[in-house]
């Protein structure tokens, strides 16, 4: 590389750590390979977990056609690559963290690198190139791949709850935000998954999880036994639920799944489904745990405090009433067995 490319890689790479959003990071990431090594095919691959598995999401690809970003909330679970059904080299990457490189016919190259840190790999970067790299392009290419890797680090250090690995109660508030924005203004271009919002029945979904009798368990077994139950929880939750949900935890035994567009048999049937994976599941020394799950439909123009309050008033129901239950703001108005709180709107904030 010559000296001005060198100059601009050191350009890029600071406008790429101010970013706070793992989607503008790949986005200028592939800005920047693109500009310097005019790649014919250019993808970054997301790692992503869905349903337990580890799967690869296209965020951003370049080819003969052109520019393509695609939000992850705007995927579908088919348009994830699984590593081990692709070719070889994909898994090599990804499990072992080496950079793989294949020549093709007149000298082009093939090539993956992931991108990684302490806390694994963040992403894959996939090059299709008309001649192979030499060894001084490759030396500070790894070295800038090396910057944006720490730089995914401590996003996921901030953004992610420390015990758990799941998104902390501040990226909720940051997101939250977002997501009614999108629900308020779902023709504004950044609403996820927005071909599904044709489907009237579609809707974002909010639902609060609460581990039963968790005081308990500290009591009697002791604080380690209760993070170990709190990290098997999360390891539940992020088998039971789509890539494209959002899983945080509040703090303490609580945690928050923001539902991407599905319809309301749907949301209830993923929810129902792991409160009994969590009562069929044994954790070591404890035994059984159970949950207690409250949850309402995301509308159009609340609050984050106004839709918060709805799905914990069908948790808090749901202990009231026996623990190891599900309920549904929405039902239980609709059948009398609550009152319906008084809704706070953005409009009413003003």
């Amino acid at each position: 590389m010559d000296l001005f490319s060198v100059y601009f890689m050191q350009q890029q790479l600071a406008n790429l750590t101010e970013e706070t959003e793992q989607e503008q990071v790949e986005v200028l990431l592939a800005r920047l390979l693109q500009a310097l090594l005019g790649p014919h095919q250019l993808h970054i691959w997301r790692v992503a977990m869905h349903m337990g598995k580890t799967k690869l999401a296209a965020t951003v690809a370049i080819d003969p056609q052109g520019w393509h970003q695609q939000r992850i909330e705007d995927m579908d679970g088919d348009q994830l690559l699984t590593p081990v059904d692709s070719p070889d080299w994909y898994e090599l990457a990804l499990y072992e963290q080496h950079n793989v490189a294949r020549g093709g016919d007149n000298g082009s190259e093939h090539r993956l690198i992931p991108v990684f840190g302490i806390h694994g790999i963040s992403c894959l970067i996939e090059l299709h190139l008309a001649k192979r790299l030499e060894t001084e392009q490759m030396a500070l290419l790894n070295q800038a791949i090396r910057l944006v890797g720490n730089h995914l680090d401590l996003l996921e250090d901030a953004q992610h709850d420390t015990l758990t690995g799941l998104y902390n109660r501040k990226t909720f508030d940051r997101y939250f935000s977002q997501l009614l924005q999108w629900e308020a203004n779902p023709d504004s271009g950044g609403h996820p998954n927005k071909r599904r919002q044709t489907r009237p029945d579609s809707h974002c979904w909010l639902g609060i999880i609460d581990i039963d009798h968790f005081k308990r368990v500290n009591d009697e077994f002791g604080h380690l036994y209760g993070d170990e139950v709190l990290l098997l929880t999360s390891r539940l939750l992020q088998r039971s639920f789509r890539f494209c949900d959002r899983l945080y935890r509040f703090g303490g035994e609580e945690f928050v799944i923001v539902l991407n567009p599905t319809d309301e048999q749907s949301a209830h049937e993923v929810f129902e489904r792991f409160r009994v994976e969590m009562q069929k599941a044994t954790f070591p020394q404890v035994g059984q745990v159970t949950v207690s799950i409250g949850y309402t439909r995301i509308h159009a123009g609340h609050t984050a405090s106004a839709v918060l309050g709805e799905a914990d008033e069908a948790l808090y129901f749901a202990k009231d009433n026996g623990r190891n239950q599900l309920w549904n703001y929405e039902t239980l108005v609709t059948e009398g067995k609550i009152t319906p709180k008084e809704t706070i709107t953005q409009i009413d904030l003003y």
